[in-house]
């Protein structure tokens, strides 16, 4: 792919169209400091998606998560952050981010997005940038610090798991057939 140049084809007129995200062309990181910043738990999760580019460059799209996927390469770590402490995987077994709107300025894009996490909404601004751009691919990657606590991940043993969680996001999105 080549990097994205002044001709975005997810907002401009032949963009129009759905676009997929697969579950091998896309990847949700993360990064939590623990302990006063002594040691940092990284982990991802697989994903898939789609996007919807209308004839007049209106944007909308799901990113699905799935929670039961978390991989932290501790399988004792990752037994308990899907346990009712911090995923509650049996219960929701999906986090969503449902985006309503994007602004596009060059390669960088703005997303108004719902982001749901064990049934809590939470209305977010989203910057992402296009990273590269090939024929009927597009790839795009954001990242943005989130506040469990504002999801009810509220789990704290002796106050070491505090302050946001860094999410990275890689997407590949390839025009669907």
């Amino acid at each position: 792919m080549t990097r994205a140049t002044a001709v975005n084809p997810l907002t401009a007129g032949t963009g129009a169209g759905h676009w997929v995200l697969g579950s091998r062309a896309g990847s949700v990181r993360f990064a939590h400091r623990l302990m006063g910043g002594l040691l940092t738990v990284r982990g991802g999760f697989a994903v898939t998606g789609d996007v919807t580019v209308t004839p007049d460059g209106s944007v909308t799209g799901t990113l699905r998560i799935d929670s039961a996927s978390i991989d932290t390469r501790n399988r004792k770590r990752d037994l308990h952050l899907r346990s009712a402490d911090f995923l509650d995987v049996a219960r929701y077994p999906e986090i969503l981010v449902v985006i309503d709107s994007a602004a596009v300025s060059g390669d960088e894009v703005e997303l108004r997005a719902d982001i749901r996490v064990k049934g809590i909404r939470e209305r977010q601004r989203l910057h992402a940038r296009i990273t590269d751009v090939s024929g009927d691919k597009v790839a795009v990657a954001l990242e943005v610090a989130i506040d469990r606590h504002r999801f009810g991940i509220t789990w704290n043993r002796w106050g070491m798991v505090r302050g946001s969680t860094l999410i990275t996001v890689d997407a590949v999105l390839t025009r669907a057939a």
